[in-house]
């Protein structure tokens, strides 16, 4: 990051305090963190919400022992009002901090060509938001602990079978009559990540477009719109964010695909968003972590010709 270069340059000297730019140095970078947080906490949201949505839609009586309804959803409730919160705490941190690194660079920028009194007030101006930044930080930092314990509890009450669960609503199976001549409605055993179309195509069955023409009969209409919306991507949302793709596909392969708990999914996510020589286009396409297990096997041997699962297709731009 520039700000880097600024920090470890003579660009700020005599401008600020030692302390103000040891605080500006050590927070340096940490957006990235805040963001990791950010998007972790809206998979955790995401998952409270749909909790949320199955208890609203369960009308069966509570026998037995089973958890009561009142307490499963106020342990819900309260996780998610703590999300929430954690979320928009994050979010001030991260635009708080944004707004002194913008006015830092552009002090360092400008220095040597506006006015003294100007450059005075820009340093002050900076001191107080630092002074304010430090404050609000700790606070909110402080407040996003107490929340974890309500967010913790829910997740750790889910995974320990303290909660109720709620029965899943199922329509009645009806027949459903395909195409079977529609040229879309075949399998397709590539995943063809194409520089030129600016796209990432997925692999699919034809069983993968028949459920979601069932399942969602208004929705997709046609083979075609199913291929379309649910197996084809924009590159930019693998490349621009690798660490962030990773930890998304990890957890979205690890929950629903393999059915796994949304703690389990976390952390298979977490193990896996750090490696670099994964790319996420691989996580997205592969339809288990035995299929993705095979792949980075023969990545770590050097056998990626091996990997048969489903052809891997680069389509580069004409130079």
């Amino acid at each position: 990051m520039i700000t880097s270069i600024i920090y470890t340059s003579n660009l700020l000297e005599g401008l600020f305090s030692k302390e103000d730019i040891e605080f500006l140095k050590s927070n340096n970078g940490k957006q990235d963190e805040i963001e990791f947080a950010i998007e972790m906490s809206n998979f955790k949201k995401d998952e409270i919400a749909k909790y949320l949505n199955s208890l609203e839609t369960d009308n069966s009586p509570e026998i037995g022992d089973t958890p009561s309804f009142e307490d499963s959803f106020d342990t819900a409730s309260n996780a998610s009002k703590s999300i929430s919160a954690t979320i928009k705490n994050l979010n001030n941190i991260f635009s708080s901090f944004n707004d002194i690194e913008k006015d830092v660079l552009e002090l360092a920028v400008k220095k040597d060509t506006i006015s003294d009194e100007d450059k005075l007030s820009s340093i002050l101006s900076i001191n107080n938001k630092i002074s304010d930044f430090k404050n609000i930080k700790a606070k909110l930092e402080a407040e996003n602990n107490d929340y974890n314990s309500a967010i913790d509890k829910f997740f750790v009450s889910l995974e320990n079978g303290n909660l109720l669960k709620p029965k899943k609503v199922t329509e009645e199976n009806t027949l459903k009559v395909f195409n079977v001549y529609d040229s879309d409605f075949r399998d397709n055993l590539e995943l063809k990540i194409s520089e030129k179309d600016k796209k990432v195509y997925l692999p699919y069955t034809k069983q993968d477009l028949q459920e979601f023409m069932e399942d969602y009969p208004n929705e997709y209409p046609s083979a075609k719109s199913v291929v379309e919306k649910e197996f084809t991507e924009k590159i930019s949302i693998f490349n621009n964010h690798p660490v962030l793709a990773r930890f998304r596909e990890g957890y979205y392969l690890s929950k629903y695909k393999e059915s796994n708990s949304t703690i389990t999914a976390l952390k298979f996510a977490k193990s896996i968003m750090f490696r670099r020589d994964l790319n996420p286009t691989i996580i997205a396409a592969v339809r288990s972590q035995k299929e993705l297990d095979d792949y980075i096997d023969c990545l770590d041997n050097d056998r990626l010709e091996d990997f048969n699962h489903f052809k891997i297709i680069f389509e580069v731009n004409p130079l």
